[in-house]
């Protein structure tokens, strides 16, 4: 079979002077490539794939592997969608050292950026254009979305200052995002008996009918990352090994990971890389002794497993969470929640006010597992519109100059 060339020859180090794809068999292609590194030395490399897209790829990874340099020849005159695959060219879990779930994210953002300005050239990137990217965005898909395309922007922009295709990065000096609205809605004690008492009546019955969800393990984890102030892929992650009945603690040593195209997961470290040991409160502590006394065992030692008994992924949750809320509409109106705010993550934002204002600052940001206390002050703690009566009596000092 005759091969077929892509990408013109030329003499530049650093990058392939073209690339031959061959089919070899019905299922198997071949690619080859000549070029010289960046030091002028001259390189050949083959690859195969099952696909011809795949030996392309497979060669193009190869190349930026051996010389560092772009092995697309990437310039101002490419467009920025070949920017983005060059950029996540750089981020694959075996290249580099991040997560595959976070590589899937990256995947998506740059799937975006293509759909959204794909065919603009890197010529054409400036700051003027950047900002009308992200005003864009902002109107069409709202503030997370308009954070993620600067974001993504930024990190393709600088892949292409470092392939040498632009001068600069027009991101840095674009207009700054408004301040993303922090949530304040969170549960008191009174508010979440309310929740379990509607949970109990909902009994997991959907509005538009369907199989009904499985509302006891919903309120199980609720309850867990409420009583342990965790997130709801670590409570999903917990094992029966990390639980310390006897000790009264719980160690968090993972999280659950779902990658498109991959079965879940069980990723043995959690957002922050570290272990936490956290005390159990009497809330959690209940649920999970009621959970170890009547839950089958798991060949996981899962506390939360699947029916099948592998790991649960964290969208089953989410999705149980969301039917609770479209068929409580009242009860939220009555707690004065937004429902935009009526996710799982409420009761880990409700466990960090909860403790915020029983210990402090300090305390709420150690239980979250955060590095410093700006972070859990900006996202997770309530603001208390019910002042202490103790900064009235701080004030009354002044009220001397009514003495006289």
């Amino acid at each position: 079979m005759r091969p077929r060339a892509d990408g013109a020859a030329t003499s530049r180090t650093g990058r392939a002077r073209k690339v031959n794809v061959r089919q070899r068999t019905p299922q198997r292609w071949g690619a080859a490539a000549s070029g010289r590194t960046l030091a002028g030395e001259r390189i050949d490399l083959t690859a195969a794939g099952a696909t011809e897209q795949e030996a392309r790829d497979n060669l193009l990874k190869k190349f930026e592997v051996k010389v560092g340099g772009s092995p697309t020849g990437l310039n101002a005159d490419s467009t920025l969608h070949e920017a983005a695959q060059a950029w996540l060219a750089t981020k694959e879990p075996g290249l580099s050292r991040i997560q595959p779930s976070t590589y899937n994210t990256y995947k998506s953002l740059a799937r975006r950026l293509s759909v959204t300005a794909g065919a603009v050239k890197l010529s054409r990137l400036t700051t003027p254009l950047v900002d009308d990217l992200v005003r864009r965005e902002w109107k069409s898909k709202g503030p997370a979305a308009a954070k993620a395309m600067r974001k993504t922007l930024s990190m393709v922009a600088k892949e292409a200052i470092r392939l040498g295709a632009i001068p600069y990065d027009p991101v840095d000096k674009a207009s700054p995002l408004p301040a993303a609205e922090k949530r304040e809605s969170s549960l008191t004690a009174e508010g979440w008996c309310e929740v379990i008492t509607a949970m109990e009546q909902w009994r997991g019955r959907r509005t538009k009918g369907g199989r009904a969800v499985a509302w006891v393990r919903l309120r199980d984890v609720l309850s867990v990352c409420l009583g342990l102030g965790i997130r709801v892929g670590e409570a999903l992650a917990l094992r029966w090994s990390d639980i310390d009945f006897d000790d009264g603690s719980v160690r968090i040593t993972g999280t659950i990971v779902q990658v498109t195209g991959q079965s879940v997961f069980r990723q043995p470290h959690t957002k922050s890389r570290k272990d936490r040991f956290l005390p159990m409160s009497a809330l959690a502590r209940a649920t999970l002794s009621h959970r170890k006394q009547t839950q089958p065992s798991s060949r996981l030692d899962a506390v939360f497993p699947s029916e099948a008994d592998t790991w649960l992924a964290v969208d089953r949750i989410e999705k149980a969470m969301r039917a609770f809320r479209d068929a409580t509409p009242d009860l939220w109106e009555r707690l004065d929640i937004p429902l935009g705010d009526v996710t799982t993550h409420l009761m880990r934002r409700s466990a960090a006010t909860m403790v915020e204002r029983a210990g402090g600052l300090g305390l709420a940001s150690s239980l979250l597992g955060h590095a410093n206390e700006q972070v859990t002050r900006a996202h997770y703690v309530t603001t208390n519109r019910v002042i202490d009566s103790a900064a009235a009596r701080a004030l009354d000092v002044f009220a001397s100059a009514y003495d006289r």
